[in-house]
């Protein structure tokens, strides 16, 4: 699979995966493709995650089998100075929509849990870390096709100062070339942190 066709890969098919069932005589891993979450890894602290990601979503329907229900491929990135931050990606039937599925920024808050940056809506992998910096942290690029845009594109998601923008498709959006940056969320195998969080 080339660079242009992870780009533009649905969010349909990503949503598809979290509803197969595995292959008889494989576990969770082979259904997907993502490798699990250790409990404590990679600066991830999969409990606490769990209830900051529960808390940003807010599901209506479900809260007690979200993370059965949904793909939720999360990744430690260091958008700023201190612990790793984390950038959550889910993937479900009630969650996305033609033009992708959300994504959430969390800040790593000592001990005591993760404190939200912002929520990204609509978001499609691949998810990157981009060069350019605003408000003290690094841009993030997220993939935009489907849902009405015609020619897909990366749209660069800037700090500022306090939460991360949360609309790759707005117009005054700036657009960055494909392959940018760096990969923390893609397909399996795409990116090297990246782990699914049940």
């Amino acid at each position: 699979m080339d660079r242009l066709d992870y780009v533009l890969w649905p969010a349909a098919a990503i949503v598809a995966l979290a509803l197969a069932g595995p292959a008889v005589g494989q576990g969770p891993q082979a259904q997907d493709g993502y490798a699990d979450c250790a409990p404590r890894a990679g600066g991830i602290d999969a409990p606490r995650l769990r209830r900051a990601i529960l808390a940003a979503a807010r599901p209506r329907i479900g809260a007690d089998t979200f993370f059965d229900d949904n793909v939720v491929v999360v990744a430690p990135a260091r958008l700023g100075r201190g612990q790793p931050d984390v950038i959550a990606y889910v993937a479900g039937p009630r969650i996305c929509g033609s033009g992708g599925c959300n994504a959430y920024v969390f800040e790593r808050e000592g001990r005591a849990g993760y404190r939200p940056l912002g929520t990204i809506v609509p978001a499609r992998l691949p998810i990157h870390v981009l060069e350019t910096r605003h408000g003290g942290r690094q841009d993030l690029g997220v993939a935009v096709n489907g849902g009405g845009v015609r020619v897909g594109y990366v749209g660069a998601l800037p700090f500022n100062g306090r939460r991360y923008a949360g609309n790759p498709t707005l117009s005054g959006v700036r657009h960055v070339a494909r392959g940018s940056g760096t990969v923390l969320i893609g397909l399996p195998g795409q990116a090297e942190g990246q782990c699914r969080l049940r």
